[in-house]
């Protein structure tokens, strides 16, 4: 069950600045849908990119990552203390998640997704 935590909340409703940058309005989250738009365009929608009920700010993308022999698509998001690495291939997200706060390193929690995203490609995934 804790892993699931770290993805996944059922649909719920959060507060986000307005289209005008300065007022608030209640929006419905849906995370799944906000995953699959991160990976495949490297921009959260509106209402940003949230996984587990926290909301992670997108600070780096590579819509063609190059790693040893494969391509893929690549977004790192950042919350306070934590991150998330995202691998989008043909047909699989990937989600590597870190925090410093057990100990754990964005470059090694980067290195294993990128890894395991060779060995999807590998095996046409």
């Amino acid at each position: 069950e804790k892993g699931w935590g770290y993805i996944w909340k059922d649909p719920h409703e959060e507060t986000i600045t307005a289209d005008d940058g300065v007022s608030e309005e209640k929006m419905t989250i849906n995370e799944a849908a906000a995953l699959l738009a991160v990976a495949t365009t490297g921009q959260a929608p509106k209402g940003g990119l949230w996984l587990g009920g926290k909301k992670y700010t997108v600070t780096q993308k590579n819509m063609a990552e190059e790693h040893k022999e494969v391509t893929f698509k690549y977004v790192f998001a950042a919350a306070s203390k934590c991150g998330v690495h995202i691998v989008a291939t043909e047909s699989q997200i990937t989600c590597g998640f870190y925090s410093e706060e057990e100990g754990q390193t964005a470059g090694n929690a980067k290195a294993a997704v990128f890894d395991y995203a060779e060995y999807l490609i590998g095996m046409n995934m």
